[in-house]
Protein backbone atom coordinates (compact mmCIF):
# COMPACT_ATOMS: atom_id res chain seq x y z
CA UNK A 1 0.00 0.00 0.00
CA UNK A 2 2.88 2.46 0.72
CA UNK A 3 4.58 1.75 -2.68
CA UNK A 4 1.45 2.29 -4.36
CA UNK A 5 0.61 5.56 -2.39
CA UNK A 6 4.25 7.06 -3.91
CA UNK A 7 3.66 5.26 -7.49
CA UNK A 8 0.39 7.76 -7.29
CA UNK A 9 2.51 10.71 -5.62
CA UNK A 10 5.03 10.36 -8.40
CA UNK A 11 2.55 9.93 -11.02
CA UNK A 12 0.28 12.58 -10.04
CA UNK A 13 3.93 15.12 -10.10
CA UNK A 14 4.92 14.13 -13.60
CA UNK A 15 1.65 14.55 -14.99
CA UNK A 16 1.63 18.31 -13.25
CA UNK A 17 5.17 19.01 -14.85
CA UNK A 18 4.12 17.69 -18.33
CA UNK A 19 0.59 19.96 -18.00
CA UNK A 20 2.95 22.81 -17.09
CA UNK A 21 5.64 22.58 -19.82
CA UNK A 22 3.46 24.48 -22.22
CA UNK A 23 3.02 27.07 -19.81
CA UNK A 24 4.34 30.40 -19.37
CA UNK A 25 5.18 31.60 -22.88
CA UNK A 26 6.90 34.86 -23.12
CA UNK A 27 6.53 35.90 -26.36
CA UNK A 28 9.43 34.61 -27.15
CA UNK A 29 9.31 31.43 -28.71
CA UNK A 30 10.31 30.97 -32.22
CA UNK A 31 7.55 29.90 -34.35
CA UNK A 32 7.23 26.47 -35.21
CA UNK A 33 7.95 25.62 -38.88
CA UNK A 34 6.83 21.85 -40.22
CA UNK A 35 8.35 20.76 -43.62
CA UNK A 36 6.70 18.94 -45.56
CA UNK A 37 8.74 16.70 -47.94
CA UNK A 38 8.05 12.99 -49.66
CA UNK A 39 9.90 9.70 -49.71
CA UNK A 40 10.93 7.22 -46.70
CA UNK A 41 13.49 9.41 -45.32
CA UNK A 42 11.34 12.45 -45.05
CA UNK A 43 11.49 14.33 -42.21
CA UNK A 44 9.68 17.26 -40.40
CA UNK A 45 11.23 19.91 -38.58
CA UNK A 46 10.64 19.67 -35.51
CA UNK A 47 8.63 16.14 -35.91
CA UNK A 48 5.30 17.09 -36.15
CA UNK A 49 2.42 14.61 -37.43
CA UNK A 50 -0.83 16.28 -38.51
CA UNK A 51 -2.31 13.79 -40.97
CA UNK A 52 -5.66 12.85 -40.41
CA UNK A 53 -7.03 9.41 -40.06
CA UNK A 54 -7.06 7.37 -43.20
CA UNK A 55 -4.85 9.89 -44.36
CA UNK A 56 -2.01 7.30 -45.66
CA UNK A 57 0.33 9.54 -48.15
CA UNK A 58 1.04 12.47 -45.03
CA UNK A 59 -0.27 15.58 -47.64
CA UNK A 60 -2.42 16.90 -45.08
CA UNK A 61 -1.31 19.44 -42.33
CA UNK A 62 -2.13 21.72 -39.66
CA UNK A 63 -0.88 25.47 -39.66
CA UNK A 64 -1.75 26.99 -36.25
CA UNK A 65 -0.75 30.53 -34.66
CA UNK A 66 2.77 30.72 -34.61
CA UNK A 67 3.38 27.78 -37.36
CA UNK A 68 4.39 27.84 -40.87
CA UNK A 69 4.20 24.93 -42.93
CA UNK A 70 6.19 24.50 -45.63
CA UNK A 71 5.22 22.55 -48.56
CA UNK A 72 7.93 20.71 -50.75
CA UNK A 73 5.81 17.81 -51.96
CA UNK A 74 2.42 17.64 -53.95
CA UNK A 75 -0.27 17.20 -53.79
CA UNK A 76 -0.75 18.92 -50.31
CA UNK A 77 -3.83 20.16 -48.25
CA UNK A 78 -3.34 22.50 -45.68
CA UNK A 79 -5.71 23.26 -42.63
CA UNK A 80 -4.95 27.03 -41.38
CA UNK A 81 -5.90 28.23 -37.94
CA UNK A 82 -4.14 31.31 -37.93
CA UNK A 83 -0.76 29.91 -39.09
CA UNK A 84 1.47 30.55 -42.50
CA UNK A 85 2.00 28.36 -45.63
CA UNK A 86 5.14 28.71 -48.17
CA UNK A 87 4.33 26.48 -51.14
CA UNK A 88 7.79 25.54 -52.36
CA UNK A 89 7.54 22.69 -54.82
CA UNK A 90 7.43 23.23 -58.56
CA UNK A 91 3.84 22.46 -60.56
CA UNK A 92 2.52 22.07 -56.96
CA UNK A 93 -1.54 21.33 -56.76
CA UNK A 94 -1.99 22.95 -53.19
CA UNK A 95 -5.43 23.33 -51.12
CA UNK A 96 -5.31 25.54 -48.20
CA UNK A 97 -8.43 25.86 -46.16
CA UNK A 98 -9.64 27.71 -43.03
CA UNK A 99 -7.85 31.37 -42.39
CA UNK A 100 -4.14 31.78 -42.47
CA UNK A 101 -2.08 34.73 -41.97
CA UNK A 102 0.93 34.32 -44.46
CA UNK A 103 0.54 32.54 -47.77
CA UNK A 104 3.83 32.31 -49.84
CA UNK A 105 4.08 30.80 -52.83
CA UNK A 106 7.70 30.75 -54.53
CA UNK A 107 7.26 27.82 -56.84
CA UNK A 108 6.36 28.38 -60.15
CA UNK A 109 3.50 26.20 -62.24
CA UNK A 110 1.23 25.49 -59.38
CA UNK A 111 -2.02 25.33 -59.21
CA UNK A 112 -2.90 26.72 -55.45
CA UNK A 113 -6.15 27.89 -53.79
CA UNK A 114 -6.68 29.26 -50.43
CA UNK A 115 -10.06 30.34 -48.72
CA UNK A 116 -9.14 33.43 -46.83
CA UNK A 117 -5.40 35.01 -46.30
CA UNK A 118 -4.50 38.09 -44.33
CA UNK A 119 -1.34 38.36 -46.67
CA UNK A 120 -0.71 36.18 -49.69
CA UNK A 121 2.23 36.62 -51.31
CA UNK A 122 2.98 34.90 -55.20
CA UNK A 123 7.29 35.15 -55.72
CA UNK A 124 6.85 32.52 -58.31
CA UNK A 125 5.63 32.58 -61.94
CA UNK A 126 3.10 30.96 -64.07
CA UNK A 127 0.89 29.83 -61.11
CA UNK A 128 -2.66 29.76 -60.77
CA UNK A 129 -4.08 30.66 -57.10
CA UNK A 130 -8.02 30.93 -56.45
CA UNK A 131 -8.54 32.59 -53.62
CA UNK A 132 -11.63 33.86 -51.14
CA UNK A 133 -10.82 37.00 -49.09
CA UNK A 134 -7.37 38.06 -49.34
CA UNK A 135 -6.74 41.28 -47.48
CA UNK A 136 -2.97 42.05 -48.62
CA UNK A 137 -1.63 40.41 -52.24
CA UNK A 138 2.05 41.00 -53.44
CA UNK A 139 2.44 39.89 -57.19
CA UNK A 140 6.50 39.70 -57.65
CA UNK A 141 6.66 37.23 -60.11
CA UNK A 142 5.60 36.83 -64.04
CA UNK A 143 2.26 35.27 -65.37
CA UNK A 144 0.25 34.35 -62.48
CA UNK A 145 -3.35 34.58 -62.39
CA UNK A 146 -4.90 35.42 -59.19
CA UNK A 147 -8.67 35.05 -58.69
CA UNK A 148 -10.26 35.79 -55.85
CA UNK A 149 -14.00 36.74 -54.03
CA UNK A 150 -12.56 40.14 -52.40
CA UNK A 151 -9.11 41.67 -52.12
CA UNK A 152 -8.28 45.00 -50.14
CA UNK A 153 -5.04 45.41 -51.55
CA UNK A 154 -3.16 44.48 -54.79
CA UNK A 155 0.92 45.43 -55.16
CA UNK A 156 2.16 44.02 -58.42
CA UNK A 157 5.65 44.81 -58.86
CA UNK A 158 5.61 41.52 -61.51
CA UNK A 159 5.10 41.12 -65.25
CA UNK A 160 2.12 39.74 -67.28
CA UNK A 161 0.26 39.26 -64.33
CA UNK A 162 -3.53 38.90 -64.23
CA UNK A 163 -5.62 39.80 -60.78
CA UNK A 164 -9.62 39.27 -61.02
CA UNK A 165 -11.80 39.77 -58.16
CA UNK A 166 -15.48 39.16 -57.88
CA UNK A 167 -16.56 42.23 -55.22
CA UNK A 168 -14.97 45.41 -53.74
CA UNK A 169 -12.78 48.19 -54.68
CA UNK A 170 -9.26 46.98 -53.78
CA UNK A 171 -6.52 49.58 -53.38
CA UNK A 172 -4.17 49.06 -56.24
CA UNK A 173 -0.41 49.54 -56.70
CA UNK A 174 1.27 48.61 -60.31
CA UNK A 175 5.29 49.13 -60.34
CA UNK A 176 5.32 46.03 -63.19
CA UNK A 177 4.11 46.45 -66.83
CA UNK A 178 1.71 44.49 -69.06
CA UNK A 179 -0.60 43.76 -65.59
CA UNK A 180 -4.19 43.62 -65.42
CA UNK A 181 -6.23 44.09 -62.74
CA UNK A 182 -10.20 43.85 -62.73
CA UNK A 183 -13.89 42.64 -62.18
CA UNK A 184 -13.56 39.20 -63.21
CA UNK A 185 -13.51 35.28 -62.60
Amino acid sequence: MHIARKSAVFAGAVAAALALAGCGDDGDSAPETVTVTSGPQAEQSPTHDDSKPGDDDGSRHTAANDQTVRITQTPAEVRCTGGDVIVAVPSAQVSITGNCDDVKIESSGGTITAENVDDLDVAGSDNTVTAGLVDDLDVDGDNNTVTAQRIDDVDLNGNDNTVNYREGSPEIDDEGSGNTVGVGG
